[in-house]
């Protein structure tokens, strides 16, 4: 039997101050799945965009989503819903 596979997306804007928190809450979880967490980050200028960077070289878990230009919070979490 396969173990199930956990999902967690993130979307994020400027958020540096927090990202790095929420993003090892996550990843810190205890869990009998697989884990892969999606960062929708909207083309954040404030160095979030490194900071999600980072963890994801960091973690395999973790999929950086940088968009270029900005697409708002409705559609980043639309997108990563659908993927």
């Amino acid at each position: 039997m396969s173990r199930p596979t956990i999902c967690v997306c993130i979307a994020t804007y400027n958020q540096r101050d927090f990202i790095e928190t929420c993003l090892c809450s996550v990843v810190e979880q205890r869990v009998e799945a697989d884990l892969r967490m999606l960062v929708g980050d909207d083309a954040s200028s404030d160095g979030t965009s490194e900071i999600v960077a980072r963890m994801a070289a960091e973690y395999p878990c973790v999929t950086h989503v940088l968009r270029k230009p900005n697409i708002g919070p409705f559609e980043n979490m639309r997108d990563l819903i659908t993927r």
